[in-house]
């Protein structure tokens, strides 16, 4: 099958003659004698598009290395390839982007590039350190984009099998089918890297390359970035972003990280007050709860958490160590936080109601001796958990 996007990664259009389809789960799978369709590989997700009008579901490779189209319906003799033109041009920026981060970073900088991968939204590159610091990364970025602006041509040729040992081009995985020529991408003057992906014609295409974060691996150092539009796109989102602190604050963009700051020094002085306050709750109504006749009481506090029912328990403990007390404290698992339960009493009665109450409450949790304690998976069977307590068993 001929790959017309080896040789020309800018066709859009072209016709194709069919020389086998068959049935396959969910539709057809097609061969073609030529395509222009990059079926993924490399860090690079495969190609969309139309063969014949019908959307190109996906590829499969064969075991001789050739690929199938899988289409929703069958089709037979001349058909027209009609490709996700932006889609591909996206690719074919981030991808160009990644060989000049690549070897930038290698011939600069001595970092070496494991593997990468093209995202929907971001792109990664795996570098062999264990750390890249955001010096580096700037320094990578501007020699990168100083190189873009020089306009340099990139161009599909082809090397030798042995011209990876010699040290003619860079390669970091060839396809074990591999029998034939190399295909190279070379950047003028730059790199010359085998490589079976889509590429733009110049690296001016790229307009401007932006290295974001980095993320530790146990192999070394992933670094995201964008390429081409994507620069622009997430441009546009930090600006809305911007502009929605810009209202909520009511400040400046140069004032949002003190003014946010001292709303977190609040909040946090204010979470402090809370739980003080949800202490001093929780002893005023283990007061009321110990003087309940009858030997155990029942106590569900929805705004509670634990150390509400730390607080409540160690009254009960203290002032009525023969009464048992079930305890529970959180809303319905529907808000989004975990609640949480406690069992106290005589070491006997809780040895045996903890892991009841646990159950019925689908929790989590342990305890020994007068104290039984954990977090709530789900509320439903509260009322039953009361229950023990009306019926006294």
């Amino acid at each position: 099958m001929e790959r017309i996007y080896e040789k020309d990664s800018g066709v859009r259009r072209a016709t194709a003659r069919v020389l086998g389809c068959r049935a396959a789960d969910g539709g057809s799978e097609v061969e073609l004698d030529r395509t222009i369709f990059y079926p993924g590989g490399g860090g690079q997700p495969e190609d969309r598009g139309t063969v014949g009008g019908f959307p190109v579901l996906g590829f499969r490779r064969l075991e001789s290395g050739e690929v199938v189209h899988l289409l929703p319906q069958p089709v037979e003799g001349e058909v027209e390839l009609v490709l996700d033109w932006p889609r591909r041009y996206d690719h074919m920026q981030q991808h160009t982007g990644q060989h000049l981060i690549t070897v930038t970073a290698s011939a600069e900088f001595g970092l070496k590039t494991i593997a990468f991968h093209i995202g929907d939204e971001l792109c990664d590159i795996e570098f062999d350190a264990p750390k890249v610091g955001r010096d580096v990364l700037d320094r990578i970025e501007l020699r990168v984009n100083e190189r873009i602006g020089e306009g340099r041509a990139v161009r599909i040729t082809t090397a030798a099998l042995d011209a990876v040992e010699r040290g003619e081009v860079r390669s970091r995985l060839l396809p074990h089918h591999l029998d034939g020529p190399l295909r190279i991408v070379e950047i003028d003057g730059l790199d010359r890297n085998t490589c079976g992906g889509t590429h733009v014609a110049d690296v001016a295409e790229l307009r401007q390359v932006k290295l974001l974060h980095t993320e530790k691996l146990s192999r070394g150092t992933r670094v995201y970035y964008v390429a081409g539009q994507r620069v622009l796109r997430r441009l546009a989102t930090l600006l809305e972003r911007q502009d929605a602190l810009t209202a909520a604050l009511q400040c400046g963009p140069d004032q949002h990280m003190t003014v946010l700051g001292s709303l977190l020094a609040r909040a946090k002085d204010s979470e402090k007050t809370a739980r003080q306050l949800l202490g001093e709750l929780g002893r005023v109504a283990a007061e009321a709860l110990v003087r309940e006749p009858g030997p155990a009481v029942f106590l569900h506090r929805p705004d509670g958490d634990a150390e509400f029912l730390r607080a409540v328990a160690s009254v009960v403990s203290e002032k009525r160590p023969d009464l048992v007390a079930i305890l529970v404290a959180g809303q319905a698992e529907s808000t989004g936080r975990a609640g949480h339960f406690a069992v106290v009493g005589p070491a006997e009665k809780v040895a045996d109601l903890g892991p009841r109450v646990m159950a019925l409450l689908a929790g989590k949790g342990g305890g020994r001796g007068t104290l039984f304690q954990g977090k709530t998976g789900s509320l439903e069977r509260l009322e039953e958990v009361r229950q023990i307590v009306v019926r006294g068993s």
